[in-house]
């Protein structure tokens, strides 16, 4: 232990030092109190002393557990004064040009078509489409189409909701039934019963 201790650094010497007599003093008291226990165990169990070979072999494996067993304590977790956490990072860790993404390589967040009149808890969209089946009306233009009976049960739902309805707009594609049809024609009955706000939304392009 001594070699070992002239080639550490001055001041990890001492912790050496302290440590590996610790490791001798735990295999000191391992060999005796092994010895111990074995006398007592033979004086219990045969009333005769233990066999001095056997006491001998007791007492060194005795010191050998208990020294291995304190310098993996000690020893174990590094050596003195640790390593550090490392939670510092390099130097200018993160800095300079290439530490986030420029703007030209950000990918453009997708647009929202902007179609007519934004939709609200305040207001309902019914996009009126060519039907031969009665089902002219997409609610809030998602789902598949609806009836004007349906059409009317949202309204009186939506209107008794805590924030009630007040609009309607009615979305009109260029594919959509004329304006002057029934199918629109009482939509505008059913808001204008309803004490709500006809609204025509006219964009352009084909029903999506």
């Amino acid at each position: 232990m001594i070699a070992v201790a002239l080639f550490l650094p001055s001041g990890d010497l001492g912790d050496w030092l302290l440590r590996g007599l610790a490791v001798i003093g735990a295999a000191a008291l391992g060999g005796f109190g092994a010895g111990l226990v074995v006398q007592i165990s033979a004086r219990l169990t045969t009333t005769r002393q233990a066999p001095r070979p056997v006491l001998r072999l007791i007492r060194i494996l005795g010191a050998i557990a208990c020294g291995l067993l304190v310098a993996f304590a000690l020893f174990h977790a590094g050596g003195p004064g640790g390593g550090g956490s490392g939670t510092g990072g390099g130097k200018d860790a993160g800095k300079g040009p290439y530490a986030t993404s420029s703007g030209k390589d950000a990918l453009p967040a997708k647009e929202q078509p902007k179609i007519g009149t934004p939709a609200s808890p305040r207001s309902m969209r019914v996009v009126v489409v060519p039907s031969t089946d009665g089902h002219y009306y997409r609610i809030d233009e998602q789902g598949a189409a609806q009836t004007f009976d349906q059409v009317k049960e949202v309204v009186a739902f939506r209107r008794a909701l805590a924030t009630p309805l007040e609009k309607l707009i009615i979305v009109l594609y260029e594919n959509s039934p004329d304006q002057a049809t029934l199918v629109v024609q009482q939509l505008k009955t059913l808001a204008q019963d309803n004490g709500l706000t006809p609204e025509i939304s006219e964009p352009k392009g084909k029903i999506p």
